[in-house]
């Protein structure tokens, strides 16, 4: 558990909710719990460890939230309760973040690899759409920029339409082709030969997707 603007917000408003003058988010630490996140007065300043004082409590994943009063005996079953709702309510915002931030990085490394690939790669639809390619793609296929290619369509790619049509019919009964010797056509009309590693991948709208590499051939 890290700190979050999510679980921040997840634990303020504690006042309203129970009779506490402040409320913290800890994680274990070690031997030590560690605050992660604050609001109103607690006992530490977010990132110190603290002494245990009189507060109520409910578990969070590799953690707590903490509610802590000034007065003693000043919590009931109802102040209780409250946290446990607001602990519920922490654990899905920090889920939710931490799924964020994973997808985020899965996200930045399928970039790099795409991007940085000496091969030409490519993303399209069943369909017909390009929808994304490397430098290495535009290059090999004679194309001034990304964008350019972007605005065609995959058959354009190819000497004769029914040529992408059988090269996808195989495509889908086998799922995945590798080695495959494919005669292209460049920008300027002239046929090119490459070869091809593709694989069918699974698109959010149920159209069919194809990701795979081009290399000369």
């Amino acid at each position: 558990m890290t700190s979050s603007l999510s679980g921040q917000r997840s634990i303020h408003g504690h006042e309203q909710i129970t009779k506490a003058d402040g409320a913290a988010i800890e994680e274990i630490d070690g031997s030590e719990r560690v605050y992660r996140a604050i609001s109103g007065r607690a006992l530490a300043a977010p990132g110190l460890t603290y002494p245990l004082g009189s507060m109520i409590s409910a578990n969070l994943p590799n953690g707590a939230l903490r509610a802590f009063s000034e007065k003693t005996n000043n919590f009931d079953d109802l102040d209780a309760y409250s946290v446990e709702l607001l602990a519920g309510m922490t654990s899905a915002a920090l889920m939710l973040a931490r799924e964020f931030r994973e997808h985020q990085a899965s996200e930045a490394r399928y970039r790099m690899l795409f991007e940085r690939n000496v091969a030409g790669v490519f993303r399209t639809t069943g369909d017909g759409r390009i929808l994304d390619c490397n430098d290495a793609f535009v290059d090999y296929l004679g194309y001034s920029s990304r964008e350019e290619l972007l605005q065609r369509q995959s058959w354009d790619l190819y000497p004769k339409r029914s040529d992408r049509e059988a090269f996808l019919s195989t495509l889908e009964r086998e799922r995945a082709m590798t080695n495959v010797r494919l005669h292209l056509k460049k920008k300027d009309g002239s046929d090119v030969t490459g070869i091809v590693n593709v694989s069918v991948i699974p698109a959010d709208d149920g159209d069919t997707q194809l990701l795979g590499t081009l290399v000369a051939g």
